[in-house]
């Protein structure tokens, strides 16, 4: 989380692309009619590095209000996921900071519209900066609605939001509900946490909707479907794959930037060692799943006492097929979902480093078996002189570092040449905040 932290400060002493971006759009949008969902902070431009923007808005306006978005300036970079009833803006900016702006037109989740976005707007108030909101009982039933629908509790900034309301406005809330919905609850706060009963009730409402009943259901059904379908090409996951001697930081680096594309970027991640694992390791044959796990996690690398080609050929062979099987079910189970997949170490660490997996293999054969593995677009190598690493951890001696690290780079220089429409990083790993600062950036320009 250091990382995090140190950016979270230099964002809240700084005016960043994103705040004079917000700042500009807050004022192009006041000539149309919207509604600024989910507001908490104020001023606007103030809000968390970690918020994304939600505005309802008129579905003709969609367009009009996106080309503005797209002529952000000091943008490097935009991706746009379009669906029926919104559209999601995702702005990575020269400055390293990051907005998401989502313009919708519909309130729903999945195939039901769980709220009439024409009266959130024709009943809309000012708030003390001048913008519009959903009146107060607009604004506890949709975020209520949002959470409850989705199965989980209302998140606590919106808790702490209605507990700096004064006490009379925070019941009209309440009863306006309770009457709505018949839920279960002694005051708001208590209705805010998830319950199966109340989530039943709400449903059973929210299906009394016209705009979920008869010719206009089909429609909304329809419409989620293709929504999904395109969602798989417009939101599809990225896979990153980071190399290296062992001692270069990957470990903490990983966990940095998962940590970042959780929290800033708001994307989901999964972490895979290696390879894809479908297939397990080769010694779970011998000693069983669990055992063949503490065994690898007791032992250091580049132990292994292999000397034998032929074995090694059919062990590289076997892994080989976990790749060629398993990168498909890694792409149809993250990627297509929208899950940005990181791998500590790939397949460039059999052809850099064959003896941590126990293997005797030569580097060209390695390197044509590669064939049939998929190359992500984005590949990072971590170095660090022999110093640097040996005060981390004493594995490795120095000339084995420098082999290594020489080895790291043949690899990535040639495949950079073989695949020139690829990312191929070498990073010098010293200090997190810069080694941070260049993957975010790498992945910004390439999202």
């Amino acid at each position: 989380m250091a990382f995090l932290s140190q950016l979270y400060a230099k964002h809240n002493k700084m005016t960043t692309n994103r705040q004079t971006f917000i700042d500009a759009f807050i004022k192009r949008i006041k000539e149309y009619k919207y509604v600024l969902l989910k507001h908490t902070t104020s001023p606007i431009h103030n809000y968390s590095l970690f918020s994304d923007l939600d505005f309802l808005v008129e579905e003709g306006d969609l367009q009009t209000l996106g080309k503005f978005i797209k002529e952000a300036k000091n943008a490097i970079n935009f991706k746009v996921v379009k669906k029926s009833f919104a559209h999601y803006y995702h702005i990575y900016f020269a400055d390293g900071s990051f907005l998401q702006i989502d313009l919708i037109c519909q309130l729903k989740i999945k195939d039901y519209h769980y709220l009439n976005a024409e009266e959130i707007l024709a009943e809309r108030v000012r708030n003390r900066e001048g913008l519009y909101v959903p009146c107060i009982e607009h604004y506890a039933e949709h975020v209520l609605l949002f959470n409850l629908l989705n199965g989980s509790s209302v998140a606590n900034k919106y808790n702490f939001f209605f507990k700096t309301q004064d006490a009379a406005t925070v019941k009209v809330a309440y009863h306006y509900l309770k009457l709505k919905y018949k839920f279960d609850g002694k005051d708001l706060f208590d209705i805010f946490l998830f319950n199966k009963k109340n989530r039943a009730k709400a449903l059973q409402v929210v299906k009394q909707l016209a705009l979920n009943k008869g010719i206009a259901r089909l429609r909304s059904k329809a419409q989620y479907l293709v929504d999904t379908v395109k969602g798989f090409a417009s939101n599809r996951g990225e896979t990153i794959t980071f190399s290296g001697v062992d001692g270069a930081g990957k470990s903490t680096i990983i966990q940095n930037f998962k940590q970042t594309l959780e929290r800033k970027y708001r994307r989901r991640v999964k972490v895979l060692r290696h390879r894809p694992s479908l297939l397990p390791i080769l010694s779970a044959y011998k000693y069983g799943k669990k055992g063949a796990e503490q065994r690898a996690a007791s032992n250091l690398p580049r132990q292994g006492e292999n000397t034998s080609k032929i074995k090694s050929f059919i062990r590289l062979s076997y892994y080989l097929i976990d790749y060629a099987i398993g990168q498909f079910y890694v792409f149809a189970k993250y990627n297509l979902r929208g899950i940005d997949v990181l791998y500590d170490r790939y397949y460039y660490d059999f052809m850099a480093d064959p003896k941590r997996s126990n293997l005797v293999m030569d580097y060209q054969t390695s390197k044509w078996l590669s064939k049939v593995v998929f190359m992500p677009r984005l590949n990072f190598f971590l170095y660090a002189s022999p110093e640097t690493i040996l005060a981390r951890k004493q594995e490795l001696s120095a000339n084995d570092i420098l082999n290594l690290t020489a080895s790291y780079n043949k690899v990535f220089d040639e495949f950079g040449q073989q695949y020139p429409n690829k990312k191929y990083c070498k990073i010098e790993n010293v200090q997190l905040e810069q080694t941070m600062d260049v993957i975010c950036k790498t992945y910004a320009k390439a999202a």
